[in-house]
């Protein structure tokens, strides 16, 4: 999960390197920060993604973990859309 390790990071260039056209225009800078402020203190703590299967919706081949933190009862659902070879989204809720 390169664009996990990306959020860690505070790596934007890493993050949207296999983003389509658009996705890359929609994950600016400031975006990007935004989401690691929210996210990057829980997955340093540590994560372990779990393989949950793919489906698809529109086109897109869209991936599906679950994301457990350490320390954390909770797990997160981690979601990635792939085109061409490209993503297209990417969402943690």
């Amino acid at each position: 999960m390169n664009m996990l390790e990306a959020i860690v990071e505070n790596n934007h260039a890493t993050f949207i390197q296999s983003a389509d056209k658009q996705f890359k225009e929609e994950v600016t800078t400031e975006n990007f920060k935004v989401v690691v402020d929210a996210i990057a203190p829980k997955l340093k703590k540590g994560f372990k993604p779990r393989y949950l299967g793919e489906m698809s919706q529109q086109g897109y081949a869209v991936h599906l973990w679950a994301l457990t933190i350490r320390g954390d009862a909770d797990e997160m659902l981690v979601t990635m859309s792939l085109k061409d070879g490209k993503v297209g989204g990417f969402f943690m809720e």
